[in-house]
């Protein structure tokens, strides 16, 4: 990592570990205390964890207990824990769900933010794609009073939500502007938005004012994720464009899984590493 270019580059929790049942992305069961270890040995600045409906009882956010043990791995291994991804909200979404549904969702929302609180996380990435894409205006509004109704039982939180949105750029623009949240902000996800055909450099322009987060990954368009590299995502494009625009939080690690974790960990890291140095370091010696 370049000093002083970024806040570092993390992991989705997992990552490091063998898949479970063939998933490329799950909450790690037991084994999750063994990443932090191994984020330090592949070098690596950051973890960002996963809340999911599956593995929820053993998950260490789900407990006060758990939250002492992150806090004690995360100084042990100093290792970064500053964001949640919420997998959780694909299955029991905020939108397209009953009242009583939505309402249950939203009281997960609100205890997790509360929970992230004490150990420091500043987001929780909510993914709004896929199974829980939002197809119409009016799920839009679902998505926004829920929303804004845990951002008001939350008040005085300062964890922020990250949206990841497969809605074009301007239209998530839009959106965030008439609402005015100071806590609604945006993950973007590069191979996500290759895969829809977006044009990475034109979005990240767009929605720079809430970007908070960036996932890290290689897609082919209309396809499947890639190992870095390998896919059709113009990360020098994007690396530009996020170094340009004033970004310096984590960027997370959410590739293609290889034959062997820590090899393809490290590769990618590497890969990440390059794209920091020729960008970021570039716009910091513009800037002096």
């Amino acid at each position: 990592m370049v000093a002083g270019a970024i806040d570092g580059i993390g992991i989705m929790q997992g990552r490091l570990l063998p898949p479970i049942d063939g998933r490329l992305q799950a909450f790690p069961g037991r084994n999750w205390v063994e990443e932090f270890r191994l984020a330090r040995e592949c070098g690596l600045d950051a973890i960002e964890m996963i809340f999911d409906l599956d593995g929820i009882e053993e998950n260490p956010l789900n407990s006060d207990s758990g939250l002492r043990r992150i806090d004690e791995l995360a100084r042990t291994f100093d290792i970064k824990v500053r964001s949640v991804c919420a997998d959780y909200f694909m299955t029991r979404r905020l939108h397209r769900a009953t009242r009583s549904e939505r309402d249950e969702s939203m009281e997960v929302l609100a205890q997790l933010t509360r929970r992230c609180q004490q150990i420091g996380v500043g987001h929780i990435v909510v993914p709004l794609v896929d199974q829980a894409e939002i197809r119409t205006d009016d799920e839009l509004a679902e998505v926004t009073g829920s929303l804004l109704g845990v951002l008001e039982r939350t008040d005085g939180c300062d964890v922020d939500y990250a949206l990841e949105m497969s809605l074009p750029a301007d239209r998530i623009g839009s959106f965030l502007t008439d609402v005015r949240h100071p806590r609604l902000k945006v993950n973007y996800d590069t191979g996500n938005s290759t895969a829809l055909g977006y044009d990475l450099v034109s979005e990240i322009e767009r929605l720079h004012p809430w970007i908070v987060s960036v996932h890290v990954k290689d897609r082919k368009v209309a396809g499947e994720s890639s190992l870095l590299g390998e896919g059709d995502t113009d990360f020098d494009g994007a690396f530009g464009t996020l170094a340009g625009t004033g970004y310096r939080g984590l960027l997370i690690l959410q590739a293609q899984r290889g034959s062997d974790e820590m090899t393809t960990a490290k590769r990618h890291l590497r890969f990440v590493r390059d794209k920091i140095a020729r960008h970021f370091s570039r716009t910091e010696r513009q800037r002096s």
